[in-house]
């Protein structure tokens, strides 16, 4: 029974964090692709674009909605949101 409620509470919050709180479409993934190509390339080249950090977080983890994700190694020396 108690595995029950845990399955279904858990379905319940994915189903929750899932849902897309946006009204715009989601762009393409040759779009997506082609911002973060031109993000690393502007990283390669000593011109990172300036951002608030902070304030993309916040923003995102309240629509848990990011348009993409990128796994990284925990003891990576250079942060994946500063490459893009």
């Amino acid at each position: 029974m108690k595995l029950r409620v845990l399955a279904l509470a858990a379905s319940c919050s994915l189903l929750l964090f899932a849902k897309d709180h946006s009204a715009a479409p989601p762009p393409s993934s040759d779009q997506l692709w082609q911002e973060l190509a031109a993000g690393n390339a502007r990283f390669v080249a000593g011109h990172p674009q300036t951002r608030n950090l902070p304030a993309e977080r916040a923003r995102w983890a309240k629509t848990q909605s990011p348009p993409v994700a990128v796994l990284a190694c925990a003891d990576s020396r250079v942060a994946p949101e500063l490459l893009f």
